[in-house]
């Protein structure tokens, strides 16, 4: 698996328009809170998840963005649903046109 795709493709275009995937999903509690993480480039709560890496599924990419992001070990129990349209506009000036992937999930184990 190649680490750091999007750097790899963004020496490559700069800040032009591309389109990136990401993985990521709902994991709920007994009570039906979702867990949300606060995004430091955004200041805004958002579920955990991020950009698949080259030659990964996304099944693996949700599972490894919930290990490096909240310290857990989740379990994808279903598909939740696919997103197409939105376009996002980074603090850095990249632009991309995003497709989210998100699952919902159950936790295996803390870290």
């Amino acid at each position: 698996m190649k680490k750091d795709y999007i750097k790899d493709i963004r020496k490559k275009v700069g800040h032009a328009p591309i389109i990136l995937t990401f993985a990521g999903g709902i994991l709920a509690n007994k009570r039906n809170e979702i867990l949300l993480q606060k995004r430091s480039d955004f200041n805004s709560w958002r579920l955990p998840g991020g950009a698949l890496e080259f030659g990964e599924t996304a099944e693996e990419a949700c599972k490894r963005e919930y290990l490096e992001e909240t310290g857990l070990k989740v379990a994808v129990k279903s598909l939740l649903g696919v997103s197409t349209n939105y376009i996002q506009h980074y603090p850095n000036g990249d632009i991309a046109q995003t497709v989210v992937i998100e699952f919902i999930e159950t936790v295996k184990s803390f870290v």
